[in-house]
């Protein structure tokens, strides 16, 4: 390996008693100087170089001539995650269950079963004993003052004398109630009137005359005007009036004919001569204007005109009757109301009482009238027919057993009692009332904490830090080698003008 061409090195120099430590580069291509003192270019570091195969550490050149790799485990120990793990066996803990008593590897609990129970005749086992009840019928007895009805009720007869009581405001005196009323007297009027918006008020009505329009006569309260019509000529149909009776008229169509020695030809007869042709109609037909007609008369009935009627007497003749409302007339002094012709007179007033009522001092109606006083009895109690309060209280009867003990059901009932006898299966023994043996069975291994099962034995995992220790003469890699080295001084050398003092270069004429 060739030599480092640029180095750092602490120098320390003793000269004439002081002590300079200071830091020089040497750069061999640059020939660069770094004073060892502020101030002081005479001294510098000098140029080390190393043989062939040697490199520069620290001041020495070393060479590696051996490597073998680092023991950093224990025999029986493995290398994980930077530490040594080895196996530990440990003792197993054996458990019970709950209830469970442990007895050497095994685990002993005592087994329960019911112990089978037999009573004596007439007795039945009831879970704890054998027992046989008597029922009879419970006694009734009510409480002082109560009697036993039919059933299983006490009743009790309340009598009291109930209270008088009058209505508010009134006077009680024994069992009468006086009550003194009053009220506000009234405005009346003298004989003959009537009270009205506040004024005494006579009124006087007659009856109305009744007149008609000029040309209207009055006819049972109606104004009546007769019109004498003549009535119409109505005529069958198919038939025309012609102002004195209906014709009907019909069409023939005539047959031309031409004289003896003229022949027909369109509507003209030709001879020699040419004449025009003689329409000819047939019986009872007239011929005008090219056409022949048949009239047929009748005579026409009448009829009267629309809102008109015949009128009774000879001849035909029609009427139409037209109605109009007839007038009101009041004498003076009186005015219609309501079809009647009124006069109203007013009259003075004064007040009065009504009747039963007296007029105090202090101008108001009294009169006092009395009534029995209500009959009032206190709650829950009723007015019976002879003026007293009655109730009937009732309460449930009790019930009492001279011997046993008293059941809902209203019963007493005895319990007799007689020893009971249990026997067991074969293997168990009497612990009354249970039959009792003892089971085992293998107990349970559990292995302390951190440490796991393993074929039956529990296994700890130990860790401790790896050694990275090296035999004499090797030393660490920093990682799993350890390595042997060569290691001989560098060769110095100082520029020129410089002399090699120890480590380093001084100049010729520097003088410490």
């Amino acid at each position: 390996m060739a030599p480092s061409r640029r180095r750092s090195k602490l120098v320390s120099l003793f000269a004439s008693g002081v002590c300079l430590v200071a830091t020089h580069a040497w750069n061999a291509g640059a020939q660069e100087i770094v004073p060892l003192i502020a101030g002081n270019e005479d001294v510098a570091a000098a140029l080390e170089e190393c043989p062939t195969g040697y490199n520069l550490d620290g001041g020495v050149c070393k060479k590696e001539i051996a490597r073998r790799p680092m023991t950093l485990c224990p025999p029986r120990a493995s290398f994980e995650g930077g530490e040594c793990v080895t196996e530990k066996e440990v003792k197993s803990v054996l458990t019970c269950g709950a209830d469970e008593l442990l007895v050497g590897d095994r685990c002993e609990v005592e087994e329960f079963i019911k112990a089978l129970a037999s009573c004596p005749r007439d007795y039945t086992f009831t879970g704890a004993a054998c027992m046989r009840s008597q029922e009879s019928k419970a006694q009734q007895y009510c409480d002082d003052g109560y009697k036993l009805s039919s059933g299983d009720l006490c009743l009790r007869d309340i009598k009291e004398k109930p209270e008088a009581v009058c209505p508010p405001g009134a006077r009680q005196q024994g069992d009468k109630c006086f009550i003194l009323e009053s009220s506000p007297p009234h405005v009346a009027c003298s004989r003959g009137f009537e009270l009205e918006s506040g004024m005494c008020v006579r009124v006087e009505t007659v009856r109305p005359e009744q007149r008609c329009p000029h040309g209207y006569r009055l006819d049972g309260g109606i104004c009546r005007n007769v019109v004498r019509l003549q009535p119409n000529a109505v005529c069958p149909a198919g038939h025309d009036f012609n102002g004195k009776e209906c014709v009907m008229s019909q069409l023939a169509e005539p047959t031309l004919k031409c004289d003896d020695g003229y022949q027909l030809e369109g509507t003209v007869c030709v001879k020699r001569l040419e004449k025009a042709a003689k329409p000819e109609c047939p019986a009872k037909y007239e011929y005008r204007n090219n056409v022949c007609i048949k009239q047929t008369a009748v005579k026409p009935r009448s009829e009267c005109p629309e809102g008109s009627v015949e009128a009774a007497g000879p001849g035909k003749t029609c009427e139409a009757v037209h109605i109009a409302d007839s007038s009101l007339v009041c004498p003076n002094d009186f005015s219609i109301y309501n079809g009647q012709c009124v006069r109203k007179t007013t009259g003075p007033m004064h007040q009065e009482c009504a009747l039963g009522f007296r007029n105090t001092r202090e101008g108001v109606c009294v009169r006092e009238t009395h009534q029995k006083a209500e009959k009032r009895c206190p709650e829950g109690l009723e007015l019976s027919g002879d003026g007293v309060c009655t109730a009937q209280d009732s309460a449930p009867a009790h019930l009492v057993c001279d011997q046993g003990e008293l059941t809902p059901q209203g019963t007493c009932v005895r319990v007799f009692t007689a020893e009971t006898l249990f026997t067991c299966p074969r293997g168990f023994k009497l612990r009354e009332p249970d039959c009792i043996r003892q089971v085992q069975k293998a107990a349970a291994a559990t292995c302390p904490e951190n440490a796991k099962m393993r074929g039956g034995n529990c296994i700890v995992l130990e860790r401790f830090p790896a050694s990275d220790n090296c035999e004499d003469d090797y030393v660490s890699d920093g990682h799993s080698s350890c390595i042997k080295y060569d290691i001989k001084s560098p060769k110095r050398t100082c520029p020129r003008a410089y002399r090699l003092f120890n480590t380093v270069c001084v100049k010729r004429l520097f003088r410490l």
